[in-house]
């Protein structure tokens, strides 16, 4: 459901949802969060879809998860964020994101669930979940020494400092820098490819590179979100969130 935060539209067998929050750097709300996964988890049987294709409006992709919904969060509640990168991570078909401007965050956890990412060379990345007195997310406390060894992934998520796209690409979260005025039709073609392609062949793919990490990655993403679930509750975190929403007002 298009909603106008998040838009949401189809081209042939193309699923394409754009973030849409441009005054907020298109961070994403809970309203975002359902839009979303509701797309994506209807998208997973609807032999109509072939491909999902993420971006943002306005050269944004997003800086993350609205700071206020973490503190009207209640302690037991599921964290939506969490849950978006649970689907994407278990979504059988083509995964395609275009990235300019800020991917901060969930905003930069999420590529690690796609399979082709494209940025502009403008991009800054950052996961600064340690800066706000918690743990990382979406099983990248696993996913990110795996592809780049433990000292290079401790300077991610230890230090949760911006990186490039240059670095990005190192650091196994962007296949492809595309200048920004090619970036949008370059994530498009990609996905209008994909969605041609022999779709069994295509899927079975997919599957065979993820199926030996599989459970792995979801039993991280659920260790993670609980240690994240704790830590929004200590008040460390609680003070840190709250300096940095007064130096974003």
């Amino acid at each position: 459901m298009t909603t106008d935060t998040l838009l949401i539209s189809q081209t042939d067998k193309v699923l394409t949802l754009s973030f849409n929050r441009a005054e907020k750097k298109n961070s994403l709300t809970q309203s975002m969060y359902v839009s979303a996964i509701d797309a994506i988890t209807q998208a997973k049987d609807d032999p109509d879809v072939h491909v999902v294709l993420i971006r943002g409006e306005q050269n944004l992709f997003t800086a993350g998860n609205d700071l206020d919904s973490f503190n009207n969060r209640k302690p037991d509640e599921k964290s939506l964020g969490i849950r978006l990168l649970e689907v994407l991570h278990e979504f059988p078909k083509p995964i395609v994101a275009a990235v300019s401007g800020v991917a901060i965050g969930i905003g930069a956890t999420m590529l690690l669930h796609c399979d082709l990412v494209y940025a502009s060379p403008n991009t800054r990345f950052r996961l600064p979940f340690i800066n706000l007195g918690l743990v990382p997310e979406g099983g990248s406390s696993l996913l990110l020494p795996l592809r780049i060894g433990h000292q290079r992934a401790a300077k991610v998520l230890m230090l949760g400092e911006f990186f490039d796209t240059a670095d990005a690409i190192n650091f196994g979260f962007v296949s492809e820098e595309v200048v920004l005025d090619q970036l949008y039709s370059k994530a498009n073609e990609t996905a209008r490819v994909l969605s041609l392609l022999p779709q069994e062949a295509l899927l079975t793919t997919k599957r065979l590179m993820k199926q030996s990490l599989a459970e792995e990655v979801s039993s991280t993403i659920e260790d993670e979100a609980q240690e994240f679930a704790r830590m929004l509750q200590t008040p460390e975190s609680r003070r840190l969130r709250s300096s940095t929403l007064k130096k974003d007002k």
